[in-house]
């Protein structure tokens, strides 16, 4: 019979061989007859016998083959480590380096500086995705936030909350967005070299939209209440007040306003209508910090989410798609309650 290089058959038929070969030589069979009936050499068969012998079953388990994880790499476990920390927790501008985020020319740049060691620009990429580190779009912050403040407001949002369950009142997370004619882009398919090319009729076409996510007392379920612009118009005093107005007439409850610190809700007309409704307490979000609003979450689902790539028409398509978005993300209260604590809000619900 032919002899085989069991090195070729997969890890689980080398392993059922050998399995064979030990059971074929414990009933006594000779050397010459396992490897004719398994094809393999009988020093082979001799030496498998041998290993079981001395040390049992486990001598003769298949072993990975290959290099240990970790082996022949450039950089060590201690500086792999570094690199990883420095990633996370700095800018390259604070080490000098002409880069505003950390992509794979800026890392190549680091571990040069650290270690004078030149590493090949795709032996960066693979040392990142070894560490689960992927390309991500950056989130844009601005330089005069107080991150002390964001996190005691964080802190503050648990007696604004009590507050509020005190008062029988309903929390409303309140905000405004505009959706473009211009699509949101995204990747598309094209020949190497050719750019795709998007063209819009209108880049300039829009709709305002101002939403409210509201909590309830007792219940605490979430519900989305919505109002959209007319064409290429931009919301002002009396057009929060009427969307409040929408809110106040759905809900009888006490309420607990929650938006940002912007002039049009910081208006004395809008103060003066909030001071006609006695069971109203409004409350500010720290500037420059849009990420505590989870309305925030609900632009950025049906932008780059839901409408990722859409081009409509015109703005009455874009209107009719919008309004078909919103009212299907009213039914889902399950995800406004992630966008909430997305938002790094704890409403204490009882698990």
């Amino acid at each position: 019979m032919e002899k085989i290089d069991t090195r070729k058959l997969k890890p689980e038929v080398q392993q059922q061989i050998r399995y064979l070969a030990i059971k074929l030589r414990k009933n006594g069979r000779k050397y010459k007859e396992i490897s004719d009936i398994l094809g393999v050499n009988l020093f082979t068969v001799a030496k498998w016998w041998r290993s079981y012998q001395k040390d049992g079953a486990q001598s003769i388990q298949i072993r990975k083959r290959g290099r240990r994880i970790g082996t022949c790499r450039t950089l060590t476990p201690d500086q792999e480590k570094q690199v990883q920390k420095i990633i996370v927790d700095t800018e390259p501008t604070r080490l000098k380096l002409p880069f505003a985020l950390w992509n794979r020319m800026a890392i190549k740049q680091l571990i040069r500086q650290l270690w004078a060691i030149d590493m090949p620009i795709r032996t960066v990429g693979e040392y990142l995705r070894r560490w689960g580190f992927t390309p991500q779009l950056p989130i844009y912050m601005r330089g005069e936030r107080d991150e002390d403040e964001i996190k005691r407001w964080k802190e503050e949002f648990k007696n604004i909350r009590n507050a509020s369950k005190n008062r029988n009142a309903y929390l409303v997370f309140i905000d405004e967005s505009g959706f473009m004619l211009s699509p949101v882009r995204i990747r598309s398919y094209a020949p190497r070299g050719q750019t795709p090319v998007i063209k819009v009729t209108d880049p300039h076409g829009r709709i305002s939209v101002i939403a409210a996510i509201t909590v309830s007392p007792v219940r605490q379920r979430a519900n989305l209440i919505y109002s959209l612009s007319s064409d290429n118009a931009n919301f002002n005093s009396q057009a929060v007040e009427k969307f409040l107005s929408q809110i106040f007439k759905r809900i009888l409850n006490p309420i607990t306003i929650l938006w940002d610190s912007i002039p049009i809700h910081g208006s004395n007309s809008v103060k003066d209508f909030l001071n006609g409704y006695p069971g109203i307490v409004n409350e500010n979000f720290p500037p420059y910090a849009p990420e505590l609003n989870p309305v925030d979450r609900v632009w950025g689902y049906i932008k780059h989410g839901r409408l990722a790539n859409y081009a409509p028409d015109g703005l009455t398509q874009l209107r009719s798609k919008v309004k078909q978005e919103l009212s299907a993300l009213k039914k889902k209260s399950y995800l406004l309650h992630a966008f909430i604590r997305d938002a790094g809000l704890d409403l204490g619900i009882e698990k």
